[in-house]
This record gives structure tokens, sequence and C-alpha cells, in this order.
């Protein structure tokens, strides 16, 4: 297994530094879909499984912290989080 951290990806938000952290992590939910393409093709390419770390998801209008569970098959999982924290609800209104 690889294992990422979470928000092993938030580096990418220095891009959005004048939004808001609730509009940013947002704009940073865009990119989540390609990295776990990415992530995907790495997981068979190297064939081992990768364990993303958190990354935004956003369905309906909300905002959720998602892990995924890459397979050197190419299938995939996911896993929400059950307990956010108060700064995620505060900052990113999660």
């Amino acid at each position: 297994f690889v294992l990422f951290p979470e928000l092993f990806h938030m580096p990418l938000m220095a891009q959005f530094g004048d939004l808001s952290p609730a509009q940013s992590i947002r704009r940073l939910a865009e990119f989540t879909p390609a990295i776990c393409d990415r992530l995907s093709q790495l997981a068979v390419n190297y064939n081992t499984n990768i364990i993303s770390g958190s990354l935004p998801f956003l369905e309906d209008g909300h905002l959720y912290n998602v892990a995924y569970l890459l397979r050197r098959d190419g299938s995939r999982d996911e896993q929400r989080k059950i307990h956010i924290t108060p700064g995620e609800r505060r900052w990113w209104g999660m």
C-alpha cells in the first residue's frame, strides 16, 4: 500500500489566495476527480494499492472530506469522513 496523508493536495489552494477558505476548498474540490484518476492509473501501473488521503468532494452543493482506496486492478472505493472537526465546519462549511 501507498498511503497519502490527509489533505496532501492543500498546496494547490495557493492559487486561490484571493478567495475565502470556504470558496477555496470548493475550488480545490474541482481537482478531486482528476487526482483520483491519476492515482488510479499509478496504482495499476505500479501494481499497488493507494489510499489517497482525504480530498474535498462537492456533491449537490454539500462539501465532503473523502478518502479513496484506489486498487491495483483499477477499482476504487471511498469513505467519507465521519467526524468533521469544528475547524472544518467553521472554515470550510463542511
